[in-house]
């Protein structure tokens, strides 16, 4: 697992327990399970040069997912679709993968500076309310607030990490210059307030907020 997701996974419960709310060993397992998941499907992707191949790989995972062709699963997929079946949650989490997949295209092939930005923060928010199908159960509203508002600046930040290597690999249509790095930091400072303040121990956050920076950093060096 990257070491951002599995900076998420093993600091989410402590996150939790600042609002006072918590997460049992199940829906830690779900959440390490999904993270596993999705940076499986990442690397893949990342893989595929050719737009219609991506899609063609998109449709297999919401495929698998809905059990309609499940015979080439990862074992990533095969985890993340047992459990969800077992929490009836694979419907909802289908369908929002899809869009998830959809908006992660979209992101990699905008060539629109402004354009890419909203983009970013879009897939930010839906692979955060995937992530909520799992979380919310456990967590009051204080608690799923502050993760909806952390899910555009986790993606800012990624990107901004990433950019230049994901040019460079293909993996970003957008030219990695000094622009893009401006808009994506000028847009990532601009909805840091909102996320800070609600957050009810400031320090802990903005301490988890840099670990989670560190090693987004170390992976994209």
């Amino acid at each position: 697992m990257r070491p951002e997701y599995r900076a998420l996974v093993d600091g989410l419960p402590a996150l939790m327990s600042d609002f006072d709310c918590g997460l049992d060993a199940a829906a830690r397992t779900g959440v390490e399970v999904f993270m596993r998941a999705v940076d499986r499907v990442d690397r893949e992707l990342d893989a595929i040069a050719d737009g219609r191949q991506r899609h063609a790989f998109s449709d297999r995972v919401v495929a698998v997912l809905c059990a309609s062709d499940a015979a080439d699963a990862t074992p990533e997929l095969a985890d993340l679709r047992a459990i969800l079946c077992e929490r009836d949650l694979l419907a909802p989490f289908a369908r929002g993968t899809r869009l998830l997949l959809v908006a992660s295209e979209e992101v990699r092939t905008c060539r629109d500076a402004s354009a890419y930005l909203d983009r970013v923060e879009h897939e930010g928010r839906l692979l955060v309310e995937l992530a909520l199908l799992f979380v919310a159960p456990q967590a009051n509203q204080r608690f799923i607030t502050f993760f909806r508002a952390l899910a555009e600046i986790a993606n800012l930040l990624d990107k901004l990490l990433d950019a230049r290597g994901d040019h460079r690999r293909g993996e970003l249509a957008m030219p990695a210059d000094l622009t893009l790095h401006a808009l994506l930091a000028s847009r990532l400072l601009r909805r840091l307030p909102g996320a800070v303040r609600l957050h009810p121990r400031r320090l802990h956050f903005i301490a988890w907020g840099l670990d989670l920076a560190l090693r987004s950093h170390q992976r994209a060096a």
